[in-house]
């Protein structure tokens, strides 16, 4: 920074100012809070002069950093009033009477202390307050001389330059990154911190071990995101973006932040996080991008956007800083516990802040600043936009800080009181006095980085320096750029592009981007690779946006790790869904008018949301929306809210595969690419399955039903069965396009397989309807090539393609296999199924509001649950339970219901279970179950049945066991020894018991469970039942009836008729690919009359694709080569 030397600017009446303010400060904040005791001068001089020096530990480390902290403003300060230019030298007495009168106020102050309760005085804090007032003072004299230039700069013109500030503003970053400063100061401390926390950099974003992030945890990460951006965004005003590419700062950004976290790991009260590292880092790269898109007059018009649009959020911001104030939903108003509260308040300022850490008070009193910061924005926007169109003098502003800081006060004190008659919340007085000095603390930050970066004077209100444009680019938004790849080149291709984005884009991608990213930071399984990969798939849709398409669909039996994770409320399709909507939504990669002019369909989805809003409202109302068990239990009423998840993604991505369809012929090839690759993963889980279980050609020595990839069907159902007659029509893709021989010949060999995948489901449902497809697919071929082919043409490949069918419909009765036995039994279960659609309809309660729109959708486990329970058999129930913080597993006897987990152990080895219990009604019968299982078939077992005396309180136990039920097969050793095992637990008997710290334990005392104290939920555990009708319907039309009324069935039939319709004017329009989609469609439905289709979320979203891509086919003729 240059000299000053022509600026007359007398800084010593403000330095003083400051001086007496910390002073007076530091001497407050010691003596809180004021609770005294009865000490003679004699006897506080007698107990000062024993004061000790204590050995603490690295808990009270950062005590001593604090007490440290505080003396440095004092004494830079105090100095400065001395040298207001930064020149002295320590020689100089009063430098030398001012250091010695600063350490004789600590002394004092200490000694003042010892009045003071609970106050502790040690030698420690004399140290450390002396080391803190000496650190100041050598600040003031090595860069004293420079921050009084740059004072001088921010008095005379209002603004400093963008590297001194960029430079503050780093420097507070850094401080805020390492409070409180406890580093460890020992190789021990460092040794047992690995031991304890790992290695750094792998830790999550909580900091605690419980299961989710709290809503505190998010504000502070969006709180760390904010700060980022605008530190990126000073820094894109700086010398640095001259010198160095984006990228690169980009890159030296992480660097930094990645080093802070590792600073962070060396300190007791640190949690050094990869995740933090990356979410600074990308508020950075949003930062940069900002600052080369918001020139001056852009930055006003965001203002005057702002400024309009925030009083209509008010509600919402209000909420939600009351919820994080901790108010409950219904009012409490209890008055006893009102009382007790106003009678132990203290309204001393700063009184609750002394007895909790430096840390947390910090942190409390920087979440009353970030609640408080959208209301001065606000303020600062009414300003800002009244200077720009000269209807406020820039002097006026100052004006109005007094009248806004009491209404920031009046709002906070409300807040307060209301918390106390609400919801019994002890109301904190210091957050009035925090929130009324934070507005204009925000406010001066505010117009500091406002005339800073765009340069301008506090006195002329203009320009002096260059005038920041936009970098020169079409404002023409190109709907077609997605597919040309020369358009961005190079590493920025695969980076999200926010120049041409919306307010409304931006944040509907934020807010995308942000729950995947709370979902990826709280998965059980590797929570970073997650991360890492949702971050490739978004570079990769940068680069090629259409990827989506392959890989939703592909998604839908491969994403769904919940016997592995224990999550199945929110899947990894989620996960996906969710990254593919902020990336297609932020590009502009979507068409709502496409939607909106295609009549029927808009007035069907209006109709159908309506229909799922009533009847999750429905399912909902009068429940506990939110216990332990809403997303852990499938008989919570919050599975409504799981099943409906469907209609919203699929009311999302319409508009984006709507835009694909219109503006890329090869979307339908990019469609059925996922549709076929999610089948060439499931038959690839099928032969696995078949091998390791029952060897690929054995269809009589063992009855195995195989569940593939379909997580979902560890109750049973018919999920593979669905999906495999839906996408064996994709199969024909080849053959009704120009593809090559080669395609074609890969397309017969999966065909066979997929085939071969139906046979080994042993469903008799799905072993017809498939021969059903292949006619009507037939019939819809020769119509929409019917002026295209000769009549002989088409009674060859009729006779041809009915001889198939009717041999695929032979082959059960020609050799013998489990289907064999299946279909000689198909009219006795016709009763059963029968009896089981007649029992489910009835499940719908006699209300008018029922019948309209049913139970709810996902209420049907719950539903048979409650019907069950004055049967002589009820439901076994599995629930999680918290008491005093202590989470832990209900059990009841029932109906077959077991919790598993996959666990490793060896044929011929010792293991021991050990576990907590209680069982205070009478003696309980625990089983442990140690199976082969894939997910939900048990083949060989061994059982371990303990009897346990009935106990109020908490009882340990210890069983040993053996295993000797898993002997080697002859001839199939190596695919038997490979068989997952898995560790089921039930209980049996009239009794209700409860487990907790349930371990497995080999020899070596390793135990081989994990989340066994059930702190984390149902993380890595899953359900599975063997009685199978306790959770389906078997069939569509009944399902949705239940889940939904008659409102449901309505708008469903209106669905699919105008979906046939549509399908119907395809293929009299020549349109190939609509053959693909009836066949699929016809597939689907049939299936779905003996399988219940819509009880899980992903076959729903399978439906709802095959309608977007349906009614989102061009009206024309599909014989181009696209393949």
């Amino acid at each position: 920074m240059a000299p000053m030397r022509d600026i007359p600017v007398k800084l010593r009446p403000l330095f003083l100012v400051f001086a007496l303010a910390s002073t007076l400060f530091v001497v407050y904040g010691s003596l809180v809070p004021f609770v005294l005791r009865p000490h003679s001068f004699a006897e506080a001089l007698a107990l000062f002069s024993d004061i000790r020096y204590l050995q603490l530990g690295a808990s009270s480390r950062a005590d001593l950093l604090a007490n440290a902290i505080i003396y440095i403003p004092v004494s830079l300060f105090w100095m400065a009033v001395l040298a207001p230019d930064g020149r002295f030298r320590f020689k100089r007495a009063q430098v030398i009477v001012a250091l010695a009168a600063m350490v004789a106020l600590s002394v004092l102050v200490e000694f003042i202390q010892v009045y003071v309760a609970p106050r502790t005085v040690s030698k420690n804090d004399i140290i450390s307050e002396s080391v803190g007032i000496i650190t100041g003072a050598l600040v003031w004299a090595f860069w004293g001389s420079w921050l009084s230039q740059g004072i001088q700069r921010l008095l005379l013109k209002g603004r400093i330059s963008c590297d001194s500030l960029l430079l503050f503003f780093a420097l507070a970053v850094l401080g805020y990154s390492l409070l409180p400063f406890d580093f460890f100061i020992s190789a021990g401390e460092i040794k047992q911190a690995i031991q304890q926390r790992g290695m750094p950099l792998l830790g999550t974003f909580s900091s605690s071990d419980s299961f989710g992030v709290s809503v505190r945890e998010v504000l502070i990460g969006c709180l760390e995101f904010s700060i980022a951006t605008a530190l990126g965004f000073v820094t894109y005003h700086t010398n640095i973006a001259k010198r160095f590419a984006r990228g690169q700062i980009v890159l030296l950004a992480f660097l930094l932040f990645a080093f802070t976290e590792v600073l962070q790991f060396f300190e007791y009260s640190g949690n050094s996080t990869l995740t933090s590292a990356l979410v600074k880092t990308g508020g950075v790269y949003v930062g940069l991008h900002l600052a080369g898109l918001l020139t001056h007059q852009t930055f006003l018009d965001c203002l005057r956007i702002y400024r309009d649009r925030f009083p209509f959020v008010w509600p919402a911001y209000m909420a939600l800083a009351l919820f994080i104030k901790g108010w409950s939903l219904m009012p409490a108003f209890d008055l006893p516990a009102i009382a007790h509260i106003m009678s132990e308040m203290s309204f001393i300022p700063f009184y609750y802040h002394y007895f909790t850490t430096e840390m947390a008070a910090f942190k409390s009193a920087l979440l009353q600043v970030a609640l408080i910061s959208p209301l001065t924005l606000f303020w600062w926007s009414i300003d800002k936009t009244a200077i720009a169109n000269h209807l406020l003098i820039p002097t006026q502003q100052w004006k109005r800080l007094p009248k806004r800081m009491w209404l920031g006060a009046l709002l906070a004190l409300g807040v307060e009181v209301g918390g106390l008659l609400w919801a019994s919340l002890r109301p904190d007085l210091t957050n009035i006095l925090i929130i009324a000095m934070a507005i204009p603390f925000i406010y001066g930050f505010l117009e500091l980085m406002y005339r800073s970066v765009y340069r301008l004077d506090s006195k002329v209100f203009q320009f002096t320096g260059r005038t920041l444009t936009r970098e020169t680019s079409s404002t023409h938004e190109d709907p077609y750029h997605f597919a040309n790849n020369s358009v961005i080149s190079g590493w920025r291709a695969y980076i999200p592009n926010f120049s041409q984005a919306s307010l409304g884009r931006i944040s509907f991608a934020m807010v995308a981007w942000g729950a995947a990213g709370i979902y990826c930071i709280n998965y059980p399984i590797s929570p970073v690779l997650l991360c890492l990969f949702g971050l490739a798939y978004v570079a990769v849709l940068q680069r090629s946006p259409m990827m989506a398409l392959v890989v939703i669909p592909a998604g839908i039996p491969l994403l769904d790790w919940y016997p592995m994770s224990g999550r199945f409320f929110l899947t990894e399709l989620d996960f996906i869904i969710l990254l593919t909507l902020g990336s297609q939504y932020l590009a502009g990669h979507y068409d709502v008018n496409i939607v909106r002019k295609n009549r029927p369909l808009w007035l069907l989805v209006i109709i159908t949301s309506l229909v799922y809003v009533v009847s999750v409202v429905h399912a909902l109302w009068g429940h506990t929306l939110w216990d332990n068990n809403a997303t852990t239990s499938f008989y919570s009423p919050v599975n409504a809210v799981r099943l409906s998840k469907a209609w919203m993604w699929f009311v999302l991505l319409l508009p984006v595969i709507a835009f694909f369809f219109k503006h890329n012929q090869k979307s339908f090839l990019r469609f059925t690419q996922g549709m076929l690759l999610g089948l060439a993963g499931l038959l690839l889980a099928v032969i696995a399955e078949r091998y390791l279980f029952t060897g690929l050609f054995d269809f009589e020595t063992v009855m195995h039903r195989v569940r593939g990839s379909f997580a979902t069907m560890h109750t049973g159902g018919g999920h593979i069965d669905i999906f495999l007659i839906t996408t064996i029509p994709f199969l024909l893709y080849p053959f009704i396009t120009r593809a090559g021989y080669r395609m074609r010949l890969l397309a017969l060999c999966v065909l066979l397989v997929a085939l071969y995948g139906v046979f080994v489901t042993y469903s008799r449902g799905p072993y017809l309807v498939a021969s059903l497809v292949g006619c009507v697919m037939l019939a819809s071929y020769m119509l929409a090539v019917r002026k295209h082919v000769s009549v002989r043409w088409v009674a060859g490949i009729s006779v041809l393609v009915f001889s198939l069918a009717a041999s695929w419909v032979a082959i059960p009765f020609v050799f013998d296999s489990f289907l064999t036995q299946r279909l000689s039994i198909a009219t006795q279960d016709k009763d059963t199924r029968v009896n089981q659609w007649a029992r489910v309809a009835n499940l719908v309660n006699g209300s008018a509001m029922s019948y309209a729109f049913g139970n709810g959708p996902g209420t049907l486990p719950r539903s048979i649950m409650l019907d069950n329970i004055n049967t002589d058999i009820p439901n076994a129930m599995h629930d999680l339970i918290t008491n005093e913080d202590n989470t832990f597993l209900a059990l009841s006897a029932g109906r077959s219901l077991f919790t598993n987990q996959y666990v490793s152990v060896e044929q011929g080895k010792r293991y021991e279970y050990h576990f907590r219990y209680r069982s205070p009604e009478a003696r309980a019968l625990l089983r442990f179950s140690l199976c082969e299982k894939w997910i939900d078939d048990s083949f060989r077992c061994q059982e371990t049945a303990t009897e346990l005396p009935p106990s109020n309180g908490w009882k340990s136990a210890t069983y040993s066991v053996l295993i000797d039920a898993f002997p080697a097969v002859p001839l199939r050793d190596s695919a038997v020894s490979m068989r997952p095992k898995t560790l089921g637990i039930s209980v049996a008997g009239q009794t209700r018991m409860l487990l907790d710290d349930l371990e497995l334990l080999d020899m070596s005392g390793r135990s081989l469970l994990k989340n066994g104290n059930f702190s984390a939920g149902n993380d890595f555990w899953f359900i599975t039942s063997d009685n199978h009708l306790d959770w389906h319907a078997k069939n569509l039309i009944v399902n949705i009836y239940h889940d939904q009324g008659i409102a449901g069935l309505l708008s469903f039939a209106a669905f699919i008729a105008f979906s046939l319709w549509v399908l119907l004017k395809q293929l009299l329009n020549h349109n190939r690919h609509a053959v693909i989609m009836l066949g699929a469609l016809s597939g689907y439905l049939g299936v779905g009359m003996v399988a219940s289709a819509f009880e899980v979320p992903q076959l729903a979203l399978l439906l709802y694709l095959l309608l977007a891509v349906i009614h989102t086919l061009p009206l024309m003729p599909s014989a181009s080569k696209e393949a």
